[in-house]
């Protein structure tokens, strides 16, 4: 099981490796499999030839050894025999290496006559087999030597003038020290292993080189496919390789994909712009119709009592709510033509008390708390106006009376922030993203918007250079919701907007507190018309007003304090 799983472990990180990599490492792997069985076989076949040729010289040191040998006897008293080696045996030897041991075999026990190097023991004498002792290889075997006497004369028995033949059996031992055979065995090995292990890398890097080179197309055709997905040109050109492989193959087919893809691409452009056309086109037929309608039912509103007269206001509603649709679609639709509307520095601040004094009427029980700071940027008037609408509309049509929404606005980290947030129900999280598509609704069909309220704050945001996002006011899902939108500043173009007088005529800024001074670091005071005069414009639009309405009566009537009223503010 463990071998098992340590077999799997090792295929996963090879499957992790990239291709070139996998390639190399499974060409090194094959190789040097292969180089090693090679290496086995010729390094055993290497060493048994080196160990046989060291047998047959040690088997020819011996015969030359034997066949010099003289062996001297001289009789004792006693009737024994003494014996002599007559040749110097380190010169019988011939090397260093070599130990010579002469034995005498007499009544079944082997006396040693002599030895080339005593302190080397070659072992047993009558153990006539091929063995290694102590590091020698020893050969060992029986011969009848005749033997003369220490002088070389024929051997003649002590006290006779007779001359005998005297056969004497002998056991001689020839060692030949091994050490040289194991340092060829170890240089054998040695050469075998590094050849193995270059080879082994040889193959790696031949591999990595030659994956290198294969994967060349891939790697372009991978930047060409990053560019498109960047850039979204599906009118990039594949890199196909001048071959006729599996990877030019690919490429083609790739082309292939592309070309279609831009194809269709430019069919669903075409059928896009057609209907964005026709939306543009039927937004802006309705529009005379529908004012003709309006004014009708207005009047006809007036003109009537009881029964009649709810039916009119219902019909005057729907009405409303219909050119409101046609205008939100019209925009929408130059929207997504990218139709360039001439830009100006627009000062965003008083874009949202316009967009708020539009909204007035349908504060009802709700308290709208501004907090606004001085950003300009270049953008549409009437964009930016209907984005902050959308957002604040959105609030009061989700939030019960009594409601607090606030609306802040700051320069951070140069750019514009636009916050809008409430302490209503919030929004679930998986709808936060959804809310912005169009003809998606919070409340469902009843819930008394369009549907495409939110996806033109998106699209308004992002030709303004920013986004929006949502999320929950306190962390929590259940809690509130707050729109953020980012715009991207106006370019400064100088000190003397900001030394600009404010025209009087424009949407009123702030009111002034009741001992005359404004919130901000200058004074601001409030003319008869219910504009601002003071020495700063910038100083005239730090804005922090606190604006509460009261539901309408049956019979009509206003919100208890309005954006441009004479009624005291309560500063933050």
């Amino acid at each position: 099981m463990s071998a098992g799983h340590e077999r799997v472990r090792w295929l996963r990180w090879l499957d992790r490796l990239p291709i070139r990599w996998r390639l190399a490492v499974v060409s090194a792997i094959l190789t040097g499999a292969i180089l090693l069985l090679f290496a086995v076989g010729i390094g055993g076949f290497t060493i048994q030839r080196v160990r046989s040729d060291f047998q047959t010289q040690t088997a020819a040191r011996f015969e030359s050894i034997r066949g010099r040998l003289k062996l001297g006897a001289r009789g004792r008293a006693d009737g024994q025999f003494d014996y002599k080696v007559r040749n110097d045996l380190a010169e019988l030897r011939g090397d260093a290496a070599t130990v010579v041991a002469v034995w005498a075999h007499i009544g079944g026990q082997y006396i040693l006559v002599q030895s080339s190097d005593p302190r080397r023991h070659l072992g047993d004498p009558s153990v006539l087999d091929p063995r290694v002792i102590n590091g020698y290889r020893v050969e060992t075997r029986e011969i009848n030597q005749p033997a003369t006497d220490f002088e070389g004369r024929p051997f003649q028995l002590p006290g006779t003038a007779q001359a005998l033949t005297l056969n004497v059996p002998l056991v001689v031992q020839v060692g030949r020290s091994s050490a040289s055979l194991a340092r060829t065995e170890r240089r054998v090995e040695t050469v075998l292993a590094f050849g193995v292990l270059f080879g082994t890398l040889m193959a790696l890097l031949a591999g990595l080189a030659v994956g290198q080179r294969a994967m060349r197309p891939v790697k372009r055709m991978t930047g060409t496919a990053r560019h498109i997905a960047r850039t979204r040109d599906l009118d990039a050109r594949m890199p196909i390789p001048p071959v006729h492989d599996e990877i030019a193959e690919l490429a083609r087919t790739l082309q292939d994909m592309l070309d279609e893809l831009a194809a269709s691409q430019a069919r669903i452009d075409q059928s896009l712009q057609r209907q964005r056309e026709f939306v543009a086109d039927a937004s802006h037929e309705l529009r005379t119709p529908l004012t003709a309608v309006q004014a009708n039912l207005e009047l006809l509103a007036l003109s009537t009592e009881g029964d009649d007269r709810e039916a009119a206001e219902s019909a005057l509603r729907s009405s409303r709510r219909m050119r409101r649709l046609v205008s939100d679609l019209l925009l929408l639709a130059r929207m997504d033509a990218q139709r360039e509307s001439a830009r100006e520095p627009v000062d965003l601040d008083r874009a949202i008390l316009e967009a708020v004094d539009e909204l007035e009427p349908q504060f009802g029980g709700h308290e709208i708390v501004l907090d606004l700071d001085p950003v300009t940027v270049d953008g549409i008037r009437d964009e930016l106006v209907r984005m902050v609408a959308n957002l604040l509309g959105n609030a009061l049509r989700h939030t019960p009376d009594g409601t607090e929404i606030r609306i802040r606005l700051r320069e951070i980290d140069g750019r514009g922030e636009l916050v809008v947030e409430d302490d209503g129900p919030g929004i679930p999280a998986p709808l936060r993203e959804q809310i912005f598509e169009r003809f998606v609704r919070r409340g469902g069909e009843g819930a008394g918007s369009t549907g495409i309220g939110l996806a033109i704050v998106r699209a308004a945001a992002q030709r303004h250079g920013g986004d929006v996002r949502v999320e929950a006011t306190n962390g929590d899902d259940d809690t509130g919701a707050r729109f953020v939108v980012t715009v991207t500043l106006a370019r400064d173009d100088g000190a003397a907007d900001a030394t600009a007088e404010i025209d009087p005529s424009g949407p009123p800024v702030a009111a002034a507190p009741e001992d005359g001074t404004a919130d901000g670091p200058e004074p601001v005071a409030a003319n008869a018309d219910g504009g601002l005069l003071g020495p700063s414009r910038r100083a005239a639009r730090q804005i922090r007003r606190r604006l509460r309405g009261t539901r309408p009566a049956a019979g009509g009537g206003d919100v208890e304090e309005r954006l441009g009223g004479a009624a005291p503010t309560d500063d933050l």
